[in-house]
Formats: structure tokens, sequence, C-alpha cells
């Protein structure tokens, strides 16, 4: 979000009726006041091409996949429930 706490845009959305769930704080994703998920998110690929890309981390805490910013959440069902079957 642009805004520097993003708080005129979740007005906005709420004033609109939206459901927007639970929102965090704004943080570093980039260089080196990223925050260290991030950090260790992107080991093996740096670079973050856009808002929305997603991560599919295991139990362990590794990452098992990443997931482009047009990809569908749906697209990670698959993936998800081969990682629940997994002790």
């Amino acid at each position: 979000m642009p805004e520097s706490d993003g708080q005129e845009i979740l007005d906005h959305l709420r004033k609109e009726g939206a459901n927007i769930g639970h929102i965090f704080s704004k943080i570093k994703v980039k260089g080196k006041e990223a925050d260290p998920l991030y950090k260790m998110l992107t080991l093996q690929q740096p670079e973050i091409e856009w808002n929305f890309v997603k991560f599919l981390v295991d139990r362990k805490g590794r990452v098992y996949q990443r997931y482009g910013p047009k990809q569908e959440p749906s697209a990670l069902v698959d993936d998800i429930e081969l990682l629940l079957k997994e002790n």
C-alpha cells in the first residue's frame, strides 16, 4: 500500500463493506532491512516479482514451493494436501 500504514485504504474498504480479514503491519520484504521471514523465504530465489507471490512451507519450516503472483490460491490445493499427508 502506498500509504505509510495503509489506514486510508483500510478505512475505504471497510466503508465499502469489504471482508478484508486480518491485516498486519507493513514490513520490508526486500534488501538489508527485509523481515527475517522474507529473508528465509527468498534464499533460493531472492526477487519477489510482485504482490501476491505465495510460498508454501512444510512442517519443518522449509520452503516447499513458490507460486507466482498470477496463480490463484486454489493452485496450491494439491501441494497442500500432499504436505498434509507427510509426517
